[in-house]
């Protein structure tokens, strides 16, 4: 599936200056000149909502217990145990870590870091170790020190330094607050009249698009034919609730000043369900970049689909 859309990526480009010619498309800054300057939480984790059901479990266990979360220690050999929300995140310098500890029974907790750039991890970072404090705690991730090459980070939380080590989590949450002046662009997928697509058969639900491929490759993309300036600062996002028998990939076709096409940019490739994105910071833009199309892929066989329902471009 993976040499499928990376064959069709090479094999099919939306670019030149027929694509590009600045009569027919409009710059992404100035159709959006208009939103109201009105900050907006994204919420990429939110654990007193999500729930057990989200957590992967090593060695202790996560359950709910009165409208709250209970972690215990469950090693047969050792008095440690760790569990961490199953998703990836992405990483963006001004989001926001919240950690409530409500009550420690027996032990101590450590909260770290995982700092990722594609699968590929890169650093763990303790931000609380050993603690026998049961408080809140914010971080902002931009003071945590991870790597400057991040794009992704995952949350693990220890029990340790007891039999049955165990707390109360009353929250873990994850979160970027956008101002108004800094979205430079955010798509619900209602309105499709600005994108296109190739080999692929889009559906519009309540709730975004499912883009299924079709034809003989099992591959096909979904572009945006509205440009936007490549500052290469902030952060891209997207948003991917859904997946049947697919993956996704998120792409952008670069442009130079004089419209003419430099290649393709991949800020994640051939992920399922969650939220991706990645600091534009990080990306391997090609010399000359000046403007970009985001384009999104999708491949599987047959009844194979990924649903999307936003898309967001942030500035620092």
């Amino acid at each position: 599936m993976i040499n499928l859309i990376n064959s069709m990526k090479k094999a099919f480009v939306y670019g030149g200056k027929r694509a590009m010619k600045t009569a027919t498309l409009l710059v992404v800054a100035m159709v959006f000149a208009a939103l109201p300057a009105v900050a907006e939480e994204i919420v990429f984790f939110d654990a007193a909502t999500a729930g057990d059901g989200v957590w992967s479990w090593g060695s202790a266990r996560i359950k709910a217990e009165a409208g709250r979360l209970v972690v215990r220690e469950a090693n047969l050999k050792d008095a440690y145990g760790d569990v961490y929300p199953s998703d990836m995140f992405p990483y963006a310098p001004k989001a926001r870590l919240s950690l409530d500890v409500e009550r420690i029974f027996a032990g101590t907790f450590t909260l770290q870091v995982l700092c990722f750039r594609g699968p590929s991890l890169l650093q763990t970072i303790d931000l609380i170790k050993d603690s026998k404090e049961a408080r809140s705690r914010v971080f902002r991730m931009s003071d945590v020190g991870v790597p400057p090459e991040t794009q992704g980070v995952m949350f693990k939380l220890w029990v340790a330094n007891a039999k049955g080590a165990s707390l109360v989590l009353k929250d873990l949450r994850y979160s970027l607050e956008v101002p108004g002046d800094k979205l430079v662009a955010s798509v619900d997928f209602r309105d499709l009249s600005a994108w296109t697509n190739h080999a692929m058969e889009v559906q519009s639900t309540d709730n975004g698009v499912l883009l299924m491929p079709t034809g003989v490759e099992k591959a096909g993309s979904m572009w945006w034919t509205r440009s936007v300036e490549a500052t290469r600062t902030g952060s891209i996002i997207l948003h991917v609730p859904q997946v049947s028998k697919s993956v996704t990939t998120l792409q952008l076709d670069v442009f130079d000043r004089d419209d003419q096409y430099l290649g393709a940019v991949n800020v994640f490739e051939n992920v399922g369900s969650g939220w991706h994105g990645s600091p534009m910071s990080v990306l391997r833009w090609p010399e000359g970049a000046a403007r970009y199309q985001v384009k999104l892929w999708a491949a599987g066989g047959e009844g194979s689909f990924v649903g999307v329902d936003r898309l967001l471009i942030v500035e620092d």
